[in-house]
């Protein structure tokens, strides 16, 4: 799998140790549950060593009858990721900062009554240059 992938499914796993709705990956999540989808990205810095420094810009989003339910939900993750001091750490990457690029805000509600919320990540990391 590659590094940006395996960087989204290591915030993908944070995300699910603070939330009991089910997450997936993706940018519309079905009913009651909350999604991660990569919205953009690329390199800080490349290094001598062609290792980089990258920013990860990535949407979560979520869906339930329940306004505050999937309100709350959103607005802890974000609190947890973002005031963590611990990041996943590979021999691929290391994640060095989450922080909050949009807060979770009402993007509208569905004919089937379900609520959608939005929001976005800045995820950091180093991109390690596999030794050949």
């Amino acid at each position: 799998m590659s590094v940006i992938n395996d960087v989204l499914l290591a915030v993908c796993d944070l995300v699910k140790q603070q939330t009991t709705f089910p997450v997936y990956i993706g940018a519309l999540p079905p009913d009651e549950s909350i999604t991660l989808a990569i919205s953009s990205g690329g390199a800080d810095s490349t290094f001598l060593t062609k290792g980089m420094a990258y920013s990860l810009d990535v949407v979560l989003n979520g869906k339930s009858a329940n306004q505050k339910k999937i309100s709350d939900a959103l607005n802890d993750i974000h609190q947890f990721l973002t005031q963590s001091k611990t990041y996943p750490i590979t021999e691929d990457f290391q994640i060095t900062d989450i922080q909050t690029d949009s807060t979770p805000n009402y993007i509208g509600r569905e004919e089937n009554s379900k609520i959608l919320y939005g929001s976005g990540l800045l995820i950091k990391f180093f991109y390690f240059k596999k030794q050949q």
